[in-house]
This record gives C-alpha cells, sequence and structure tokens, in this order.
C-alpha cells in the first residue's frame, strides 16, 4: 500500500488494514505530514472519505468485540483539526467525521452502562462471546414453545442473520431477567455478575456489529442511546440481499412450481433431492430451471464432497431433519450422537469428513455447524439440524471443490480448455454462468448481443446489446459470494472500491464512447460467438450509450449516489425486464404456496429501454416489496442498561 494510493478512492481493502493495522496507521500519519506544509482542496475529500469508511469498516479503531482502540482514535482529531484549519467545516466529509466521532462517543458510554471495563480485552472478550453463545443456545429447548414448527422455523429462518442474534432477541422480549439461563447447568458461572456480564457483553458486540456493517445509527435521547440498524440504506440492502440468496426468488415459473412442490410430503426423496440441487443451481448460476440442462442435473447428483454424493448427503441431512423434529418435539431431546443418529438415517450417513465440516466453533454459527462435542462425543444439536437448509448446507460443501467433470456446458469457445476448467471450482466459475445466464436471456428474447468482448490488455466487455430502441447498453456482469452475515455483506460490497469493480467498469464504459473504439471491437470480434455481431456495431448512436452495472446484490444508495453514470440493478429485477415480466411483484414462500406480493408504489415500466432501466435501478420495486411488507412490520425496541436498542427480527 503505497502513498500514493491515498489519492485513489479505493485506497485499502478491509481485510488487509485488519491484518496491518500498525503499517495501516503509520502510512495514515505519513499521509497527514503534507497538510503542515500544503493546503487541503476538494481533491482530497475522496481519499478522506474513503478513510472514514475504512475507520468504521475495520478493526482499526473498534473492533469486532466492541474493543476501542484509544491510541487510533486520535487520528480523528488530527483530520478534524486539518479540515478546521483549512476552514472547510462545511463539507460532507467533515459532517460525517463529526457523525463518527459523536457515535464513537455514545459507543463508549453505551459499553460503559454494560459495565464492561476500559481494560477489558479481546482475549476477554472471545471467552465471553462462547460462553454466552453456548448458554443462549439452551432457551431453545427449555423455553420456545413450539406451536406451529413450519411458523417458527421460517421466522428464524428468514428474518435473523443468525441463531444466536435470534436468541439473544428472544431472550430481551421475553423475560426480565436472565437468571432462567442458568437452571440446570452445573458447568456454568453462578456468580450473577459474571452472567451479567456475559449477556451485557453479548448484547454489545451485536449492537456493535450492527454499527460496524450495518451502517447503523446511534443518537441519544430523553430514554437512552437509539441504536438504529432497520431505517438505513445499507441495512435494508443487506436483509433483502440476504432474503434473496435465502429464498431464490426467481422469475421463472417452473422453478417457482419445483420450489413449491418440494415442500410437499408425498413426493419422492429422489424429487426433494433434485428440488435442492436446483436451488444450489440458483446459487452457481447453472441455469438448472433450463429443461435442456438434464445432463448437468445428474452430474450434480452424482458428484461426490469426501467421497459421498451430492445426492446422498441431501438424503442423509433431509432424513436426519425428519427425525430430529420428532425427538425434539415429542421426545424432548436437544442432542443426539453421531453414532445414535445413523441408526435413524435410512442407510444416507454422513462420512467422518462430512461431520468434520459440520462441528461448531464460535467463528461460526450454529445453523451452519450443527455438530457439538458433549463430554469428548460428537452430537448433534437438534435445533439447529431442524433449522439447517440443506441448498444452503451444499452450497457451502461444494464452493471450494474443483468443477472437475461438471464444467461450463454452454460456452463452446472454452471446451478447447477442458484441463484449465477441471482446475477451477464452483465459486470461481460462478461468475462466468452469471454471465451466460444473462446472454441466455436477452438471445431468447431476441436481442442483439456480443458477449465476452476483449480489447487490448485493459478493456474487457462482458455483454454489448442493442436494446428495443436499439441503443447500445454496456452490462458489467458482477456476482458476490453468498452472504449470510453483516460482515460478510460489508466485505463483499466493499470489493466494489477496493478491487476497482466500478473503476474498472467506468474506465471500459468512457472508452467505449469513442467511435475508434468501436470499430476496432467489430473487426476484432470473433463474429462466431455472436448473434449478428455486425448489427451491435452498425451505426451506434455514442451518445446514448448506456452502463448497467447487473448483481446479485442490491447495491446500497451511499453507493449508488457517488456514480451517477451507472445503472444498478438486481438481477432478477433486469431478467424480469428482458423477459417483459412486471418486476412489481415478487413471490414469496409462504405456507406451502407461493404468494405474490406487489410493491404499493408500482414503477411504470416500457420493457428493456435506457428509461426503463434506470428507474428501476434507482427505486428497486423489489427493495420497496420487502420494505413495506417485511421489514417495516418486523421492527421491535429491547431496553436494557439504559439503552433502547432498536433491532431487526
Amino acid at each position: 500500500m503505497e502513498e500514493k494510493k491515498f489519492k485513489h478512492s479505493f485506497l485499502a481493502k478491509i481485510e488487509n488494514v485488519n491484518r496491518n493495522t500498525l503499517g495501516f496507521s503509520q502510512k495514515i500519519n505519513n499521509y497527514l505530514k503534507q497538510f503542515e506544509m500544503k493546503n487541503l482542496t476538494a481533491d482530497n475529500d475522496n481519499t478522506f472519505d474513503r478513510l472514514l469508511d475504512l475507520f468504521r469498516f475495520t478493526n482499526f479503531i473498534v473492533s469486532d468485540s466492541g474493543i476501542i482502540n484509544q491510541e487510533n482514535i486520535q487520528v480523528i482529531d488530527k483530520i478534524k483539526e486539518i479540515y478546521t484549519k483549512n476552514k472547510r467545516r462545511n463539507t460532507k466529509v467533515y459532517k460525517k467525521l463529526i457523525k463518527f466521532q459523536n457515535e464513537l462517543f455514545f459507543l463508549q458510554q453505551i459499553k460503559h452502562n454494560f459495565g464492561i471495563y476500559d481494560e477489558f480485552n479481546e482475549k476477554e472478550a472471545r471467552k465471553l462471546n462462547n460462553d454466552i453463545i453456548q448458554i443462549l443456545r439452551e432457551i431453545f429447548i427449555r423455553n420456545v414453545k413450539v406451536n406451529n414448527q413450519s411458523d417458527k422455523t421460517t421466522n428464524i429462518q428468514e428474518n435473523c442473520v443468525s441463531f444466536s442474534e435470534y436468541l439473544l432477541s428472544y431472550c430481551q422480549s421475553k423475560f426480565d431477567n436472565i437468571d432462567f439461563l442458568f437452571y440446570e447447568n452445573s458447568d456454568e458461572p453462578k456468580n450473577p455478575c459474571d452472567k451479567e456480564t456475559m449477556l451485557n457483553f453479548f448484547q454489545y458486540r451485536v449492537l456493535v456489529e450492527a454499527w460496524k456493517y450495518d451502517d447503523a445509527k446511534i443518537a441519544k435521547d430523553e430514554n437512552g442511546y437509539i441504536i438504529d440498524d432497520v431505517t438505513n440504506s445499507t441495512s435494508f440492502s443487506q436483509k433483502i440481499t440476504n432474503m434473496l440468496l435465502t429464498d431464490n426468488t426467481q422469475i421463472d415459473s417452473i422453478y417457482r412450481t419445483m420450489k413449491s412442490i418440494s415442500k410437499n410430503k408425498r413426493l419422492s426423496l429422489k424429487q426433494i433431492v433434485d428440488s435442492y440441487l436446483m436451488e444450489l443451481g440458483e446459487d452457481l448460476y447453472l441455469n438448472l430451471r433450463n429443461s435442456t440442462n438434464k445432463d448437468l442435473l445428474n452430474k450434480l447428483r452424482i458428484y461426490k464432497v469426501d467421497d459421498t454424493s451430492l445426492q446422498n448427503i441431501i438424503k442423509s441431512v433431509h432424513t436426519l431433519k425428519k427425525e430430529s423434529m420428532k425427538q425434539f418435539l415429542f421426545e424432548n431431546k436437544t442432542l443426539v450422537s453421531v453414532e445414535d443418529a445413523y441408526k435413524i438415517s435410512d442407510n444416507y450417513t454422513l462420512n467422518k469428513k462430512n461431520i468434520e465440516r459440520l462441528i461448531w466453533n464460535p467463528q461460526k454459527d450454529i445453523l451452519d455447524c450443527p455438530v457439538v462435542t458433549v463430554n469428548n462425543e460428537k452430537c448433534f444439536y437438534l435445533p439447529a439440524i431442524i433449522l439447517l437448509n440443506p441448498e444452503k448446507l451444499v452450497y457451502e460443501y461444494i464452493k471450494n471443490e474443483p468443477v472437475k467433470e461438471v464444467i461450463n456446458y454452454r460456452n463452446k469457445l472454452e471446451s478447447k480448455n477442458l484441463d484449465e476448467l477441471k482446475e477451477k471450482t464452483f465459486k470461481n466459475r460462478s461468475g462466468k454462468n452469471f454471465e451466460n445466464e444473462i446472454a441466455e436471456s436477452l438471445k431468447k428474447n431476441k436481442f442483439e448481443f456480443v458477449q465476452n468482448i476483449k480489447y487490448g490488455e485493459r478493456h474487457e466487455y462482458d455483454i454489448l446489446v442493442r436494446d428495443k430502441n436499439n441503443d447500445l447498453c454496456m452490462i458489467e456482469c458482477k456476482t458476490f459470494e453468498t452472504s449470510f452475515s453483516k460482515r460478510m455483506y460489508r466485505l463483499q460490497i466493499d470489493k466494489l472500491l477496493s478491487l476497482k469493480y466500478i473503476e474498472k467498469a467506468l474506465r471500459h464504459f468512457r472508452k467505449l464512447k469513442d467511435k475508434e473504439t468501436l470499430k476496432n471491437l467489430e473487426a476484432r470480434f470473433d463474429k462466431n460467438s455472436s448473434t449478428d455481431s455486425e448489427k451491435v456495431f452498425k451505426d451506434v448512436d455514442e451518445s446514448k450509450i448506456y452502463l448497467i452495472f447487473v448483481s446479485n446484490y442490491i447495491i446500497p444508495d451511499t453507493i449508488k449516489e457517488k456514480y451517477p453514470e451507472i445503472c444498478f440493478i438486481h438481477w432478477f429485477e433486469f431478467l424480469k425486464i428482458i423477459n417483459k415480466i412486471d418486476p412489481n411483484t415478487i413471490s414469496i414462500y409462504r405456507n406451502e404456496s407461493m404468494i405474490p406480493v406487489s410493491n404499493p408504489h408500482p414503477i411504470s415500466i416500457s420493457g428493456f429501454d435506457r428509461e426503463s432501466i434506470r428507474r428501476v435501478g434507482k427505486i428497486s420495486p423489489t427493495e420497496q416489496v420487502y420494505k413495506h411488507f417485511i421489514i417495516s412490520k418486523q421492527m421491535k425496541n429491547f431496553k436494557r442498561a439504559n439503552t433502547t436498542y432498536k433491532y431487526f427480527l
């Protein structure tokens, strides 16, 4: 990270700062020294804006455990002094800095209210965090009465980032104290101070996570401090992205029907396996909804991970889920040893390597890793098995596996490089698959386009297409890893800046407006891979070329506002527009059926054209549906230690 890079808005990756906070601190101080001799200008604002973001998203000032680095806080004072000396207190950056400074003060006050002492360190934080999670897990069996299992599991899966957060919220809303957490458990601390400290710390850690990664606002009123992670753009974007990735809310009626009937108990086990594999296909953009891709579906069935086929992994998990439900509800069991579980698994067993992947540790959520060690014996934690999503589990199993025989089946040009493809993983193939999904929809609807166009070493175009008005549209396709946490969402979204995804797309877009570039592209493009490249490049009006950034994530407004040249749009909405389907209505799975839910303020579109794309991209109909019909109805207030915590549940 050379000093000259501080001139750019991307500056550094979050992970790199966390790996070397000392080195990052030195670079910052060296950068700030130059303002002792020269004046601050508007050109420096992007750098300082990015620095403030990195101060928030990294562990440089506040760790994920909420430990505040008092020494590094001094950097905030130095930047404030620079802006004050240069009489730039009316700028957005200065106001952002003051807000950040105030919230840091509020965090320290909240920490004080929770009784967490200043000398509290990361080692103690991890210990308390581990202890409280172990205790909170017991709430499920001892205190949560499941009257309607389907409703309860749906509520937890769709409305919570993690199982632990659900338990904490349930605890706060239902009980005046936490004594019940310590009954009948001789291994847990008896000292009231200890258990109070544990719960206080856990609450503090959860709100710090919301503040750091969800842009949660902290304010003070007569009742205490309000931590609001519900009403801001980033929070909405993260939660809706998580819902879309989890629910696989697609536009294809055949796929929706398959997803719906997958819950029917009369379906054969083979049909259930195929349904989950189709959902896996959505995560990896394999287009399994296409009836011509039956061969690929069969390859996924027999694909082996740790010497066990995917279909047998799903069968085993499905059987365990059914039996776990019976033992949890009717026999009041919480744990079942792995050996005993094998007796009820109908010969579809997970092998030792499979089990190792499922062992819980404090860095993972128990929903993803439902195997715990009790008295040196591995046991399935039944509540987590019940809530486990087989499709999500298989995705985690397969994403880093070599593609092997399951290669990209559509791009014939790459068939020459089969050996290279076999070395690639499913995750790093998903980006190309995602681009192919969009291209295939364009082809089906008879749009003229070219795909994967290279122009020199520095320029590459995913898709160039003529819209319904014959205007040329550049489509940048970008996928991010499936996110199931606030932190993961933030790390993925930050790649738009730190890996210069946006910067590169804009550079290519601006180059595209040059007539000479268009001529070169047409001359160099391999016409055999295009529907009709001549129709794409002929008689282009450069003034009407526009750029679409299509992604599997909802992009927060804080990023959209910085790049008005780009239309950011979620791929579900884009495919709806291409396929002439109203993007104002989505289908949500409820009570074993698909229910259409509509945007209360529908956006009018006229098909795939510049104006419709910009209108949908600016105000996402899908986002509006979730805001008005799901999230806004689930805001709850929790009060503890003079702190009002407005939390999403």
